[in-house]
């Protein structure tokens, strides 16, 4: 009887077996053309903490080397560390800061001698509350690091990427790039300017063989809200299927929205006159960000104040008449 019951089962058995060697056989084959495609390394920046270094576990998954930069060495060490104790990688951290403006050659210095093929400019930081509020100086911070630096790279690396005619570039943009966002104003401006980069790349630098995508996450469980000022508690999505959704859309779509529930509110974003999603979003915003409130603007910096003074007194001064032909002396 048990030998009747194992013959039986045989065949079902041997049909399971067949399915995982096929989808182990593809899974293989499918890690095999992304490394073809993207490898042999990655450069991430912001990969410290959050989304960059999800980044870095799934492309070290996929067997590529991975160059980690952002500003905190220690923990870009220690994610070194861990992915060559865990993957048979390389990996190796870049102490570097996007907001300055020499940032580049430090960057180019640890990638000397890399084949840098696949790009994700992840690191970004925003600012919330009202713009006349927040210090000019974290605002043009921000547009140094979501904006400039991204674009340098891009146009950096992915000359020698045309050039091999293969390679991709991830732009981590937002699903707030699709709206005017009252109390998130610039943070939203900076997302919307990488989404377009990477939409209007996508089309350009297919026909030399490089893939570009921009990533649409929405809240994700990650360190922005603390260092954004978010006081609210909202659900927040993890980092996991945010990069994943990233890799599988690199190659076929410009941009992608991570998530069911950040689809429907990006639909929501299209279907609502512009006008009233702003109206919508500054009134629930309003709730969430520290510092909006009805109190007096704080006081410009000492600089600023004075350059208004010496501004005031030379235009309080009457104008010099120049000494041309036909004028009096």
């Amino acid at each position: 009887m048990r030998a009747v019951r194992c013959s039986l089962l045989l065949p079902y058995l041997l049909r399971l077996l067949l399915i995982a060697r096929q989808n182990f056989l593809e899974g293989y084959c499918q890690m095999s053309s992304f490394f073809e495609r993207y490898g042999p390394w990655a450069l991430i920046t912001g990969a410290s903490s959050g989304i960059g270094a999800e980044f870095a576990r799934q492309l070290a998954a996929r067997g590529l080397n991975v160059l980690l930069a952002a500003r905190r060495k220690e923990r870009l060490a220690a994610l070194a560390e861990e992915l060559k104790a865990r993957r048979t990688v390389n990996a190796r951290a870049v102490e570097v800061d996007l907001s300055q403006p020499d940032f580049l050659p430090t960057l180019l210095a640890a990638a000397a001698g890399l084949e840098i093929g696949l790009l994700v400019n992840n690191a970004g930081f925003g600012t919330s509350g009202e713009f006349l509020a927040n210090p000019l100086e974290r605002e043009l911070a921000m547009l140094e690091v979501n904006c400039r630096a991204p674009l340098i790279l891009a146009h950096e690396l992915g000359r020698a990427m045309a050039d091999r005619r293969r390679g991709g570039i991830i732009f981590v943009a937002s699903i707030m790039a699709h709206l005017s966002a009252p109390y998130w104003a610039g943070y939203a401006a900076t997302k919307a300017h990488n989404l377009l980069v990477a939409e209007g790349l996508w089309y350009e630098m297919k026909r030399r063989g490089v893939d570009v995508l921009a990533l649409c996450p929405g809240a994700t469980d990650t360190e922005f809200k603390d260092v954004a000022g978010i006081r609210a508690r909202y659900p927040q999505m993890p980092v996991a299927p945010v990069v994943a959704a990233a890799l599988r859309a690199l190659g076929r779509k410009p941009s992608v929205v991570a998530g069911f529930q950040n689809r429907v509110v990006y639909l929501l974003l299209k279907l609502l006159p512009r006008r009233l999603a702003t109206s919508v979003w500054g009134a629930v915003a309003q709730k969430w960000v520290n510092s909006v409130s009805s109190n007096p603007l704080p006081p410009l910096p000492v600089r600023w104040e004075k350059g208004r003074e010496e501004d005031s007194q030379t235009s309080s001064q009457p104008p010099e008449t120049p000494n041309t032909p036909g004028s009096r002396s």
